[in-house]
Protein backbone atom coordinates (compact mmCIF):
# COMPACT_ATOMS: atom_id res chain seq x y z
CA UNK A 1 0.00 0.00 0.00
CA UNK A 2 1.38 3.42 -0.87
CA UNK A 3 1.32 6.64 1.11
CA UNK A 4 -1.67 7.76 -0.94
CA UNK A 5 -3.35 4.48 0.05
CA UNK A 6 -2.91 5.31 3.73
CA UNK A 7 -4.54 8.68 3.11
CA UNK A 8 -7.48 6.94 1.44
CA UNK A 9 -7.88 4.47 4.31
CA UNK A 10 -7.78 7.23 6.92
CA UNK A 11 -10.30 9.30 4.96
CA UNK A 12 -12.75 6.41 5.47
CA UNK A 13 -12.77 6.98 9.22
CA UNK A 14 -16.01 8.33 10.67
CA UNK A 15 -16.04 10.26 13.94
CA UNK A 16 -19.35 10.72 15.73
CA UNK A 17 -19.53 14.05 17.58
CA UNK A 18 -22.76 12.95 19.30
CA UNK A 19 -21.17 9.85 20.81
CA UNK A 20 -20.23 9.69 24.51
CA UNK A 21 -16.84 8.33 23.40
CA UNK A 22 -14.30 11.14 23.11
CA UNK A 23 -13.15 11.99 19.58
CA UNK A 24 -9.50 11.17 20.20
CA UNK A 25 -10.52 7.76 21.59
CA UNK A 26 -12.70 7.11 18.51
CA UNK A 27 -9.82 8.04 16.25
CA UNK A 28 -7.35 5.91 18.18
CA UNK A 29 -9.68 2.90 18.12
CA UNK A 30 -10.47 3.14 14.41
CA UNK A 31 -6.84 3.50 13.36
CA UNK A 32 -5.93 0.55 15.61
CA UNK A 33 -8.63 -1.55 13.92
CA UNK A 34 -7.28 -0.60 10.45
CA UNK A 35 -3.78 -1.67 11.52
CA UNK A 36 -5.02 -4.96 12.98
CA UNK A 37 -7.02 -5.65 9.79
CA UNK A 38 -3.84 -4.90 7.73
CA UNK A 39 -5.59 -2.08 5.90
CA UNK A 40 -2.58 -0.15 7.16
CA UNK A 41 0.27 -2.66 6.79
CA UNK A 42 3.54 -2.73 8.78
CA UNK A 43 5.98 -0.05 7.65
CA UNK A 44 3.28 2.11 6.05
CA UNK A 45 3.89 5.83 6.36
CA UNK A 46 0.92 7.77 7.67
CA UNK A 47 -0.17 11.29 6.74
CA UNK A 48 0.93 14.07 9.08
CA UNK A 49 -1.24 15.07 12.01
CA UNK A 50 -2.14 18.29 10.20
CA UNK A 51 -3.24 16.33 7.11
CA UNK A 52 -5.35 13.91 9.17
CA UNK A 53 -6.85 16.88 11.02
CA UNK A 54 -7.85 18.55 7.75
CA UNK A 55 -9.17 15.31 6.21
CA UNK A 56 -11.42 14.45 9.18
CA UNK A 57 -12.28 18.06 10.12
CA UNK A 58 -11.13 17.63 13.70
CA UNK A 59 -8.69 19.63 15.79
CA UNK A 60 -4.96 19.04 15.62
CA UNK A 61 -4.96 18.34 19.38
CA UNK A 62 -7.46 15.49 18.88
CA UNK A 63 -5.23 13.86 16.27
CA UNK A 64 -2.11 14.44 18.35
CA UNK A 65 -3.64 12.72 21.40
CA UNK A 66 -4.78 9.74 19.34
CA UNK A 67 -1.40 9.29 17.63
CA UNK A 68 0.49 9.62 20.91
CA UNK A 69 -1.68 6.87 22.43
CA UNK A 70 -1.03 4.62 19.41
CA UNK A 71 2.70 5.28 19.75
CA UNK A 72 2.64 4.56 23.48
CA UNK A 73 0.99 1.21 22.73
CA UNK A 74 3.62 0.44 20.12
CA UNK A 75 1.25 0.36 17.14
CA UNK A 76 2.99 3.23 15.36
CA UNK A 77 6.49 4.66 15.57
CA UNK A 78 7.44 8.28 15.08
CA UNK A 79 10.79 9.12 13.49
CA UNK A 80 11.95 12.69 13.77
CA UNK A 81 12.05 14.47 10.39
CA UNK A 82 10.73 11.33 8.65
CA UNK A 83 7.15 10.98 9.88
CA UNK A 84 4.94 8.41 11.56
CA UNK A 85 4.90 4.78 10.44
CA UNK A 86 2.92 1.65 11.25
CA UNK A 87 5.24 -0.49 13.34
CA UNK A 88 7.06 -3.13 11.31
CA UNK A 89 7.52 -5.63 14.12
CA UNK A 90 4.61 -7.99 14.61
CA UNK A 91 2.77 -7.40 17.85
CA UNK A 92 3.78 -10.19 20.25
CA UNK A 93 1.04 -12.80 20.28
CA UNK A 94 1.42 -14.37 23.71
CA UNK A 95 2.07 -12.69 27.03
CA UNK A 96 2.42 -14.85 30.14
CA UNK A 97 0.86 -13.70 33.41
CA UNK A 98 2.25 -15.28 36.57
CA UNK A 99 -0.17 -15.20 39.49
CA UNK A 100 -1.81 -17.22 42.26
CA UNK A 101 -4.56 -19.70 41.49
CA UNK A 102 -7.11 -17.42 43.21
CA UNK A 103 -6.46 -14.56 40.80
CA UNK A 104 -9.95 -14.69 39.25
CA UNK A 105 -11.72 -14.93 42.62
CA UNK A 106 -12.71 -11.36 43.60
CA UNK A 107 -13.33 -12.35 47.23
CA UNK A 108 -9.98 -14.07 47.64
CA UNK A 109 -7.91 -11.60 45.65
CA UNK A 110 -9.79 -8.45 44.59
CA UNK A 111 -6.65 -6.62 43.49
CA UNK A 112 -5.22 -9.42 41.34
CA UNK A 113 -8.58 -10.44 39.87
CA UNK A 114 -9.29 -6.89 38.72
CA UNK A 115 -5.74 -6.51 37.40
CA UNK A 116 -6.02 -9.78 35.44
CA UNK A 117 -9.37 -8.64 34.02
CA UNK A 118 -7.88 -5.37 32.73
CA UNK A 119 -4.78 -7.11 31.35
CA UNK A 120 -6.97 -9.58 29.47
CA UNK A 121 -9.03 -6.76 27.92
CA UNK A 122 -5.95 -4.75 26.91
CA UNK A 123 -4.22 -7.71 25.28
CA UNK A 124 -7.43 -8.79 23.54
CA UNK A 125 -7.77 -5.32 22.01
CA UNK A 126 -4.40 -5.86 20.33
CA UNK A 127 -5.35 -9.38 19.18
CA UNK A 128 -2.91 -10.94 21.62
CA UNK A 129 -3.26 -13.94 23.89
CA UNK A 130 -2.78 -14.08 27.66
CA UNK A 131 -1.36 -17.33 28.98
CA UNK A 132 -1.97 -17.61 32.73
CA UNK A 133 0.45 -19.59 34.89
CA UNK A 134 -0.85 -20.34 38.36
CA UNK A 135 1.53 -20.40 41.30
CA UNK A 136 -0.43 -21.83 44.25
CA UNK A 137 0.89 -21.09 47.69
CA UNK A 138 3.41 -21.96 48.89
CA UNK A 139 5.19 -20.66 45.80
CA UNK A 140 8.07 -22.81 44.70
CA UNK A 141 9.60 -24.99 42.02
CA UNK A 142 7.27 -27.94 42.65
CA UNK A 143 4.10 -26.23 41.47
CA UNK A 144 2.60 -26.84 38.04
CA UNK A 145 2.67 -23.11 37.36
CA UNK A 146 6.41 -23.07 37.91
CA UNK A 147 6.98 -26.03 35.56
CA UNK A 148 4.72 -24.61 32.84
CA UNK A 149 6.36 -21.21 33.03
CA UNK A 150 9.84 -22.73 32.85
CA UNK A 151 8.86 -24.75 29.75
CA UNK A 152 7.39 -21.69 28.02
CA UNK A 153 10.53 -19.67 28.73
CA UNK A 154 12.94 -22.39 27.63
CA UNK A 155 10.99 -22.96 24.40
CA UNK A 156 10.36 -19.23 23.82
CA UNK A 157 6.62 -19.70 23.66
CA UNK A 158 5.92 -16.25 25.11
CA UNK A 159 7.06 -12.78 24.10
CA UNK A 160 7.07 -11.42 27.62
CA UNK A 161 5.91 -11.95 31.20
CA UNK A 162 3.81 -9.86 33.55
CA UNK A 163 3.94 -11.14 37.12
CA UNK A 164 1.27 -10.21 39.66
CA UNK A 165 2.85 -12.14 42.50
CA UNK A 166 6.24 -13.15 43.77
CA UNK A 167 7.93 -14.86 40.83
CA UNK A 168 10.84 -17.17 41.76
CA UNK A 169 14.19 -15.52 41.13
CA UNK A 170 15.37 -18.47 39.03
CA UNK A 171 12.47 -17.97 36.60
CA UNK A 172 13.25 -14.28 36.30
CA UNK A 173 16.91 -15.11 35.63
CA UNK A 174 15.90 -17.70 33.02
CA UNK A 175 13.65 -15.17 31.28
CA UNK A 176 16.47 -12.65 31.09
CA UNK A 177 18.86 -15.35 29.82
CA UNK A 178 16.36 -16.07 27.02
CA UNK A 179 15.94 -12.31 26.34
CA UNK A 180 12.29 -12.46 27.40
CA UNK A 181 11.38 -9.31 29.35
CA UNK A 182 9.58 -9.47 32.70
CA UNK A 183 7.48 -6.69 34.18
CA UNK A 184 6.56 -6.94 37.85
CA UNK A 185 3.32 -5.41 39.09
CA UNK A 186 3.54 -4.67 42.85
CA UNK A 187 6.45 -7.10 43.38
CA UNK A 188 9.70 -5.13 43.62
CA UNK A 189 12.19 -8.00 43.68
CA UNK A 190 10.52 -10.09 40.97
CA UNK A 191 11.71 -8.02 38.04
CA UNK A 192 13.92 -5.06 37.15
CA UNK A 193 10.89 -3.05 36.09
CA UNK A 194 8.01 -2.56 38.50
CA UNK A 195 4.83 -0.75 37.56
CA UNK A 196 3.79 0.03 41.10
CA UNK A 197 4.96 -1.17 44.50
CA UNK A 198 1.97 -1.49 46.77
CA UNK A 199 2.83 -2.44 50.34
CA UNK A 200 6.17 -0.69 50.50
CA UNK A 201 5.09 2.62 48.99
CA UNK A 202 1.72 2.41 50.74
CA UNK A 203 3.38 1.93 54.13
CA UNK A 204 5.78 4.82 53.60
CA UNK A 205 2.89 7.11 52.74
CA UNK A 206 0.73 5.77 55.54
CA UNK A 207 3.44 6.40 58.13
CA UNK A 208 3.82 10.00 57.01
CA UNK A 209 0.06 10.48 57.12
CA UNK A 210 -0.15 8.95 60.62
CA UNK A 211 2.46 11.38 61.92
CA UNK A 212 0.48 14.30 60.49
CA UNK A 213 -2.62 12.94 62.23
CA UNK A 214 -0.79 13.14 65.56
CA UNK A 215 -0.17 9.40 66.03
CA UNK A 216 2.88 8.36 68.02
CA UNK A 217 2.50 4.56 68.02
CA UNK A 218 0.57 2.44 65.53
CA UNK A 219 -0.09 -1.22 64.88
CA UNK A 220 0.46 -2.77 61.42
CA UNK A 221 -2.33 -5.23 60.62
CA UNK A 222 -1.92 -7.89 57.92
CA UNK A 223 1.84 -7.50 57.50
CA UNK A 224 4.56 -10.10 57.81
CA UNK A 225 8.14 -9.45 58.87
CA UNK A 226 9.11 -9.52 55.22
CA UNK A 227 6.94 -7.38 52.95
CA UNK A 228 7.46 -8.58 49.39
CA UNK A 229 11.22 -8.72 49.85
CA UNK A 230 11.57 -5.54 51.92
CA UNK A 231 12.31 -6.20 55.59
CA UNK A 232 10.30 -4.21 58.09
CA UNK A 233 13.42 -3.08 59.95
CA UNK A 234 13.88 -0.45 57.22
CA UNK A 235 10.34 0.79 57.77
CA UNK A 236 10.90 0.88 61.54
CA UNK A 237 13.85 3.22 60.96
CA UNK A 238 11.79 5.48 58.69
CA UNK A 239 8.96 5.54 61.21
CA UNK A 240 11.33 6.43 64.03
CA UNK A 241 12.92 9.19 61.98
CA UNK A 242 9.44 10.70 61.59
CA UNK A 243 8.59 10.47 65.27
CA UNK A 244 6.40 7.36 64.95
CA UNK A 245 7.13 4.36 67.13
CA UNK A 246 6.81 0.98 65.37
CA UNK A 247 8.50 -2.17 66.69
CA UNK A 248 8.29 -5.88 65.85
CA UNK A 249 5.57 -6.53 68.43
CA UNK A 250 3.38 -3.95 66.67
CA UNK A 251 3.30 -6.04 63.48
CA UNK A 252 0.30 -8.38 63.40
CA UNK A 253 -0.07 -11.03 60.71
CA UNK A 254 -3.35 -12.91 61.27
CA UNK A 255 -3.54 -16.38 59.75
CA UNK A 256 -6.52 -17.94 57.95
CA UNK A 257 -8.17 -18.49 54.59
CA UNK A 258 -10.99 -15.98 55.24
CA UNK A 259 -9.41 -12.54 55.18
CA UNK A 260 -12.41 -10.82 56.75
CA UNK A 261 -12.16 -13.29 59.63
CA UNK A 262 -8.46 -12.40 59.93
CA UNK A 263 -9.43 -8.78 60.48
CA UNK A 264 -12.16 -9.70 62.96
CA UNK A 265 -9.63 -11.75 64.90
CA UNK A 266 -7.21 -8.85 65.18
CA UNK A 267 -9.95 -6.35 65.98
CA UNK A 268 -11.13 -8.51 68.89
CA UNK A 269 -7.63 -9.08 70.31
CA UNK A 270 -6.00 -5.67 69.85
CA UNK A 271 -4.93 -3.92 73.05
CA UNK A 272 -6.11 -0.41 72.29
CA UNK A 273 -4.31 1.09 75.25
CA UNK A 274 -1.01 0.77 73.36
CA UNK A 275 -1.98 2.45 70.10
CA UNK A 276 -3.56 5.57 68.69
CA UNK A 277 -3.64 4.31 65.10
CA UNK A 278 -3.59 1.26 62.83
CA UNK A 279 -2.27 0.72 59.31
CA UNK A 280 -4.08 -2.13 57.56
CA UNK A 281 -2.33 -3.77 54.61
CA UNK A 282 -5.42 -5.06 52.83
CA UNK A 283 -8.93 -3.69 52.30
CA UNK A 284 -10.60 -7.08 52.95
CA UNK A 285 -8.81 -7.49 56.29
CA UNK A 286 -9.83 -3.92 57.08
CA UNK A 287 -13.50 -4.85 56.74
CA UNK A 288 -13.31 -7.42 59.54
CA UNK A 289 -10.97 -5.25 61.59
CA UNK A 290 -13.25 -2.19 61.59
CA UNK A 291 -16.34 -4.33 62.21
CA UNK A 292 -14.73 -5.86 65.29
CA UNK A 293 -13.76 -2.40 66.55
CA UNK A 294 -17.32 -1.13 66.04
CA UNK A 295 -18.68 -4.03 68.09
CA UNK A 296 -16.31 -3.02 70.88
CA UNK A 297 -17.68 0.50 70.76
CA UNK A 298 -14.57 1.96 69.14
CA UNK A 299 -15.29 4.80 66.74
CA UNK A 300 -13.14 5.00 63.63
CA UNK A 301 -11.39 7.33 63.05
CA UNK A 302 -12.37 9.37 66.13
CA UNK A 303 -11.05 6.90 68.73
CA UNK A 304 -8.52 5.11 66.56
CA UNK A 305 -7.07 6.43 63.32
CA UNK A 306 -7.11 3.71 60.66
CA UNK A 307 -5.51 3.85 57.22
CA UNK A 308 -6.28 1.06 54.79
CA UNK A 309 -5.52 0.02 51.24
CA UNK A 310 -8.36 0.80 48.83
CA UNK A 311 -8.48 -0.51 45.28
CA UNK A 312 -10.49 1.66 42.92
CA UNK A 313 -13.09 -0.45 41.14
CA UNK A 314 -12.86 -3.23 43.70
CA UNK A 315 -15.76 -5.63 43.11
CA UNK A 316 -16.38 -5.55 46.85
CA UNK A 317 -17.22 -1.83 46.67
CA UNK A 318 -16.65 -1.43 50.40
CA UNK A 319 -17.25 1.81 52.26
CA UNK A 320 -14.57 1.70 54.94
CA UNK A 321 -14.80 4.23 57.78
CA UNK A 322 -11.18 5.29 57.52
CA UNK A 323 -8.64 7.16 55.50
CA UNK A 324 -8.05 5.13 52.37
CA UNK A 325 -5.64 5.01 49.47
CA UNK A 326 -7.32 5.11 46.08
CA UNK A 327 -5.49 3.07 43.41
CA UNK A 328 -6.27 3.16 39.69
CA UNK A 329 -5.83 -0.51 38.80
CA UNK A 330 -6.87 -0.10 35.17
CA UNK A 331 -4.11 2.45 34.64
CA UNK A 332 -1.63 0.12 36.36
CA UNK A 333 -2.55 -2.63 33.87
CA UNK A 334 -2.19 -0.24 30.95
CA UNK A 335 1.22 0.91 32.18
CA UNK A 336 2.44 -2.68 32.62
CA UNK A 337 1.47 -3.64 29.04
CA UNK A 338 3.03 -0.45 27.69
CA UNK A 339 6.25 -1.08 29.60
CA UNK A 340 6.43 -4.69 28.41
CA UNK A 341 6.06 -3.59 24.78
CA UNK A 342 8.83 -1.03 25.24
CA UNK A 343 11.12 -3.78 26.54
CA UNK A 344 10.18 -6.23 23.77
CA UNK A 345 10.98 -3.64 21.11
CA UNK A 346 14.22 -2.55 22.77
CA UNK A 347 12.92 0.96 23.32
CA UNK A 348 13.81 3.09 26.33
CA UNK A 349 11.59 2.05 29.21
CA UNK A 350 9.57 4.86 30.75
CA UNK A 351 8.94 4.05 34.39
CA UNK A 352 5.43 5.19 35.32
CA UNK A 353 4.63 7.35 38.30
CA UNK A 354 1.26 6.16 39.57
CA UNK A 355 0.45 8.29 42.58
CA UNK A 356 -1.99 7.12 45.20
CA UNK A 357 -4.93 9.33 46.01
CA UNK A 358 -5.92 9.86 49.62
CA UNK A 359 -9.60 9.87 50.41
CA UNK A 360 -11.45 10.27 53.68
CA UNK A 361 -14.55 8.23 54.44
CA UNK A 362 -16.49 8.76 57.67
CA UNK A 363 -19.38 6.44 56.86
CA UNK A 364 -20.35 4.20 59.76
CA UNK A 365 -19.06 0.66 59.66
CA UNK A 366 -22.56 -0.83 59.93
CA UNK A 367 -23.24 0.46 56.40
CA UNK A 368 -20.73 -2.01 54.98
Amino acid sequence: MSYEGASTVLSELKLDTSSSERLHLQLQRQIREKIQAHRLPPGEKLPTNHEISATLSVSYETVQRAMKALADRGLVVRHKSKGTFVRKAVMPRVVAVYCTDSVFDPKASPFSSLMAHHLSNLLHEDARDMRVHYAPEPWGNKTKGYADMRRDLEERRVAGVITLNRMPRELVDLAYAMSIPVVGVTVPHAADNVVWVDYVDFTHRAIRRMVKEGCRRVVLIGYSLDIEGTHLEDLFKIAEANGLKVVAEDVKCPIGDDWIERGLQMGRQLDLSKYDGAIVADDIIAVGFTRALARRGVRVPEDLRVITMWNRGSPLALALPAVRFDVNIEEMARQSVRMLDQMIEGRAVVLPRLLLKLEESLEHVEHI
